[in-house]
């Protein structure tokens, strides 16, 4: 069985594979309509996983089975209102909206599952929180030459959002941990919800499909479905099982900052300061939530052996 400290780094990996997600899927935005690419990307992932799900039918039975649609009902409220923000409002709007979800999650995590959080792992969470904000936040405020723009819609589907995602997270844990499905069936199963939910949402809206698709296009699903969606979200919740809230929330911010890191590395984009002063505050934030669980971690061992 893995050490805590090899999950942490576990962790870090599927979030370092989640941050390049915007930058990958930005063609592909344009050309698809976006109820269709979310059921596109998460048709690839049901489907990758049916063979797991339909060997794993016996255990999505009772609260098993209560766990995984919750989840799935959760997942794909949290699709459904992100897309609908972004088009009722913008990126950046939606971005500061949603730095909420880390902190929910360790809220939830406090109260629905009696995970202890302490004040050390608070601090970080905080540190690495408002890293998030003065990259996000800070070249809006010396770069805006016109007044802010409230969105009262997306404002409230973003909030909604950050309410209703971490559930989905939980609830797959729960079924993972407790009623032993396993986690390629639980994922799979969520995203064939997702894929339902998405594509109801496209007929609705009426929009057609495209002639034709670029390869970026394709790529972006497909690295959105494999590596995001199936492979980096059961690595991420099975870090979670075992690592804790306060280190995904301080990681979810890290995610945050590779994703700008990344186009400095790969589109030649300058490093600004707000870039660098929410960086070094991200990772000091992670640093105090790792450091603190490693030193609990030893003591606690160290008490026993005596």
């Amino acid at each position: 069985m893995k050490s805590k400290q090899t999950w942490f780094w576990l962790a870090l990996l599927s979030f370092t594979l989640a941050a390049p997600n915007a930058m990958v899927m930005r063609y592909a935005v344009g050309e698809l309509d976006p109820f269709l690419l979310n059921a596109l990307r998460f048709a690839i992932v049901a489907l990758c996983c049916a063979p797991i799900i339909w060997q794993s039918r016996g255990f999505l039975t009772g609260k098993a089975l209560r766990s995984v649609l919750i989840a799935g009902a959760a997942m794909s409220v949290a699709a459904l209102t992100f897309t609908v923000a972004l088009v009722h409002s913008t990126a950046s709007y939606v971005s500061i909206l949603l730095l909420l979800t880390p902190v929910v999650l360790v809220f939830y995590s406090n109260k629905l599952t009696g995970e202890r959080i302490s004040r050390r792992a608070m601090a970080g969470i905080t540190l690495s929180a408002l890293g998030a904000a003065v990259i996000v936040l800070l070249p809006l405020a010396l770069r805006q030459n016109t007044p802010f723009t409230f969105y009262p819609l997306a404002t409230l589907l973003c909030v909604l959002n950050c309410l209703i995602y971490p559930l989905s997270t939980i609830e797959i844990k729960k079924a993972n941990e407790d009623h032993g499905v396993p986690m390629f069936a639980l994922v799979g199963f969520v995203a064939g919800i997702v894929t339902v939910a998405n594509v109801i949402a496209w007929l609705l809206s009426g929009s057609s499909v495209p002639a034709s698709v670029s390869w970026q296009t394709v790529a972006g699903i497909l690295y959105s479905a494999l590596i995001i969606s199936l492979f980096g979200r059961a690595l991420g919740i099975w870090s979670y099982e075992r690592v804790g809230s306060a280190v995904i929330s301080a990681l979810t911010y890290f995610e945050a900052l590779v994703a700008v890191i990344l186009p400095v590395i790969f589109l030649h984009e300058k490093v600004s300061l707000e870039m660098a002063i929410g960086g070094c505050l991200i990772l000091f934030g992670v640093f105090v939530v790792e450091y603190h669980k490693s030193t609990h971690h030893k003591h606690h061992h160290a008490f026993r052996a005596h």
